[in-house]
């Protein structure tokens, strides 16, 4: 015999999703949603972390590679004012005067295009038994108190002849001779030797004062006899005329160099290759950060570099508690914050509905309790009336053992005139006239003994999957009245549910419907502040808390509704228990299949 609680596969794919959802919402999940969802959010935290931090060291790089670059390009630019110079004698053939290197230098107009540059000059080089009629010659020009300076006795000598603008901070190095500093000298000589421009250690100008001294170095282009650079180095003595010159203080050199509303990184310049007080030319920040026991810049870069043939070392870092000025530092804090409430809230609403479910499932219980409870004798027949199944009240009616009123035709014990009761209920299509008519027909109960008493017969209609069979309720008069007021109580009971239920759902909801709100709030003030700053994942991420929320809240919409349904009158008519039994029959699907195989 075909087992009509047999569901159709769509019906076994909807409880493979029932219980997916059980798994989805019950104790244990919510605490491992939680910790996954904090491990995740830690993860976010340091990922978050991590890409700002990269971000920030790239462009730091960038300023790096910037300002170097910058620096760089401003040494070779001025490189090309010492050239100009050069070019001038060369044109002239040698014979350039202090006139037209006046006119020369004030085209150049170096305080306003060349800052840096205290003034172009022009040294030439002098030996011992040239002095005296060097120093007649200038004092001949109209310069009475002439002479080489420092004074003494030295086998080489060289002076400034030139040196324009020729205001009084110039005319303090007129005749200086730089060729008995050995600093100056190194350089010099290589200028002279190689053909190409020089730059000087770190020095103290000779046109400093004891106000707002700066450090400061000279750049050096040679001048030979017949314009081209000799090819050997023999040749380039013999044939050298003297320097074209430039004295520069490092602090107006930078000046421009780092935007002044630029507030993420500083430079230090220093001579040669390594970093101490001594070797400083410039600091951006008026300070040597390196000689700051205390200061540990979060970000830090040593650049060298080499310019007219001199080392030079740039030291580039971050202010002072950068990192943590920076508005994006915060956002892995926040995204940590958020996401720990998020986490928290949403643990919250699947422990909350897993505590909802775990009550209606006691009220549930309590449901079929009550229909345990029924004294209705149940008889389930098929189209030629041979009994299906029937339930502990119906045989203990009947007078059967477990199991005996199986495949017996119900005329066997509820007798009629009809050949078969069912005859009737078929044919007219359980109308309700029909029900009635059944039901005003006296119909009686016969017990295996052979005893019959008189019984109330409902029959009702059960569509299944593979076939149609009439469900029998058959109800003994006699016991109507004692059943009645059991029934009663059982009301009370059933209503007594019913309105905790309705204050649980209505409750519940709305105080799950706070935290959801709140949630969604959250999703959104992060998509907002952090637009443009978020990363695919992260978006995705904010895409399925939203989903996520939507869905909770029409979940909660439904709750609401249900509790509205609860609350309202009922309104009495009369319908057909078809589907009823029918989802009674699904519901206890599971339980009646593990009874048959028993």
């Amino acid at each position: 015999m075909p087992n009509i609680f047999d569901r159709p596969a769509s019906a076994t794919k909807n409880g493979r999703l029932l219980r997916v959802v059980e798994l989805l919402h019950n104790e244990y999940t919510a605490w491992v949603i939680l910790a996954i969802s904090l491990c995740l959010t830690v993860v976010a935290y340091f990922v978050a972390d991590s890409f700002v931090t990269r971000r920030v060291e790239d462009r730091f790089e960038f300023k790096v590679l910037e300002l170097e670059k910058a620096i760089r390009n401003r040494a070779l630019i001025y490189e090309q004012v010492l050239w100009g110079g050069v070019g001038l004698f060369n044109a002239k053939a040698g014979t350039v005067n202090r006139q037209a290197f006046a006119r020369y230098v004030e085209t150049l107009n170096i305080n306003e295009n060349w800052p840096g540059i205290q003034g172009v000059g022009f040294s030439v080089p002098l030996k011992a038994s040239e002095l005296a009629a060097h120093e007649t010659q200038i004092r001949a020009e109209g310069f009475p108190d002439y002479s080489v300076k420092p004074a003494g006795e030295r086998d080489e000598y060289s002076a400034i002849i030139y040196l324009e603008p020729f205001d009084w901070r110039n005319q303090r190095a007129f005749g200086f001779d730089m060729w008995s500093n050995e600093t100056r000298r190194e350089a010099m000589a290589r200028a002279r030797d190689t053909g190409r421009a020089a730059t000087s250690s770190i020095i103290t100008l000779v046109q400093e004062t004891e106000t707002n001294v700066q450090r400061g170095f000279l750049m050096y282009t040679p001048v030979y006899r017949d314009g081209a650079v000799p090819e050997t180095l023999t040749q380039r003595r013999e044939q050298f005329v003297g320097w074209v010159y430039a004295p520069f203080r490092a602090g107006n050199l930078m000046q421009g160099i780092l935007p002044a509303d630029d507030p993420e990184i500083e430079f230090e310049l220093f001579d040669g290759v390594e970093l101490k007080p001594e070797s400083l030319l410039f600091d951006s920040n008026d300070s040597l950060h390196l000689d700051e026991a205390n200061h540990q810049p979060d970000l830090s870069k040593v650049v060298r570099l080499e310019l007219q043939g001199h080392p030079w070392t740039i030291y580039f870092n971050t202010p002072r508690n950068y990192l943590e000025n920076l508005p994006e530092a915060r956002q892995p804090a926040y995204i940590a914050l958020a996401g720990t409430v998020v986490d928290l809230l949403l643990f919250y609403v699947i422990y909350a509905m897993y505590l909802t479910k775990k009550q209606m499932r006691l009220v549930g219980e309590d449901w079929r309790r009550v229909l345990e409870q029924a004294p209705n004798a149940l008889i389930v027949i098929d189209r030629s009336g041979t009994i299906f199944s029937s339930n502990r009240q119906a045989e203990a009616l009947f007078g059967y053992a477990q199991g005996e009123l199986r495949g017996l035709l119900i005329d066997v014990v509820l007798p009629h005139g009809d050949p078969h009761l069912t005859r009737l209920f078929w044919e007219q299509n359980l109308s309700d006239a029909s029900l009635h008519e059944l039901g005003n027909r006296g119909l009686v109960a016969r017990r295996k003994d052979g005893v019959c008493h008189s019984v109330d017969v409902g029959l009702n209609p059960l569509h299944v999957a593979n076939g149609d069979y009439v469900v029998v309720s058959v109800v003994d008069t006699r016991e109507w009245n004692r059943v009645r007021s059991e029934l009663e109580g059982f009301n009370q009971q059933l209503q007594q549910k019913n309105e905790e239920m309705e204050q649980f759902i209505y409750t519940v909801s709305h105080d799950l419907k706070s935290p959801l709100v709140t949630i969604g709030g959250f999703a959104s003030h992060l998509e907002k502040s952090l637009n443009g700053q978020l990363n695919e994942k992260q978006i995705h991420q904010l895409a399925r808390i939203r989903a996520n929320v939507d869905q909770m809240e029409g979940l909660l919409g439904d709750l609401l509704q249900l509790s509205r349904v609860i609350r309202q009158d009922v309104e009495r008519e009369r319908v057909l228990i078809e589907p009823l039994v029918q989802r009674v029959v699904d519901a206890l699907e599971a339980s009646m299949r593990e009874a048959e195989t028993e």
